[in-house]
């Protein structure tokens, strides 16, 4: 399956820039799917644990999602530029 990766955006939150998210377009080049994969990565400053981990979800499911409006907006206008 031949696949093309784009970065839609990368959000830094903390002092310590602790808290990290980024989302990526992925669209299958044979079928023509395009799905939304969101990775994070956010640790405590103090060292009292760590959330990290990946999702990925078709676009729609991730436009109708409660997903951060900047991030979704940056998406409409990738698609429609023909992305």
């Amino acid at each position: 399956m031949a696949v093309t990766r784009t970065r839609i955006h990368s959000k830094t939150k903390g002092a310590l820039a602790e808290n990290e998210d980024w989302w990526v377009l992925i669209v299958d080049i044979e079928s023509g799917s395009k799905s939304v994969e969101h990775e994070w990565s956010h640790t405590n400053a103090y060292g009292s644990g760590q959330d990290s981990g990946k999702t990925t979800v078709t676009v729609d499911e991730f436009l109708a999602s409660g997903a951060d409006d900047a991030v979704k907006m940056k998406l409409r206008a990738m698609l429609d530029a023909g992305v």
